[in-house]
């Protein structure tokens, strides 16, 4: 499961508000987003002797009945959120949010730790989406401030579901940590509000 966090402006939050059946849109959306990050991240390092062939794979794929089939359903999701305006780039915490959760609170099923109070807000749309007004997204802001890489990796044990060992968490807690942390008070800082949405 992916958990991908988006800034949304007021009224960005009062339009999924009004039409929730555009949040499914906005997950499409974002997860095009995310994969054609990724092809071109593939594309811009793999060796020079690959590049053509990665890029007919690609070709083949959009030629294909799927390939056709996903282009044409995230054509449909732009449009259906064109009336959104501009997007902030949202941030994916791939699967990293159950990391975040366990070294929030040591137990995975603990309610007041990071993954619950990412995924308390309102339910809007279906699915697990979730929607942060301006108030709880600067509340969330400050309870990641107040949270540190190392008292974190200090205050919990080592989740043996997830690591093998403590070099392992350290680099994902590293990596992701401060990504949501800066994210989310970034988002607070010009007065958004947040959705969360698990895919």
């Amino acid at each position: 499961m992916i958990c991908s966090v988006l800034g949304l402006t007021p009224a960005q939050i009062d339009a999924l508000r009004a039409a929730p059946s555009l949040v499914s849109d906005l997950g499409v959306v974002i997860q095009d987003h995310r994969w054609k990050a990724l092809l071109s991240d593939v594309l811009e390092h793999a060796p020079a002797d690959r590049i053509a062939e990665l890029e007919e794979r690609q070709a083949r794929f959009e030629q294909s009945p799927a390939g056709m089939e996903a282009a044409e359903r995230e054509a449909g999701a732009h449009r259906a959120i064109a009336g959104l305006g501009t997007l902030e780039s949202a941030l994916s915490l791939v699967t990293s949010w159950r990391l975040l959760h366990f070294v929030s609170v040591g137990d995975v099923s603990t309610a007041g730790s990071l993954a619950d109070r990412l995924l308390s807000g309102e339910n809007v749309g279906c699915g697990s989406a979730r929607l942060h007004g301006e108030a709880q997204t600067r509340e969330l802001s400050r309870f990641l401030d107040a949270q540190g890489v190392e008292w974190l990796l200090c205050a919990n044990g080592m989740p043996e579901w997830e690591f093998n060992d403590e070099k392992d968490l350290r680099e994902e807690v590293d990596c992701h940590f401060p990504r949501l942390r800066d994210y989310v008070r970034a988002m607070a800082d010009k007065g958004n509000g947040l959705v969360v949405l698990m895919s």
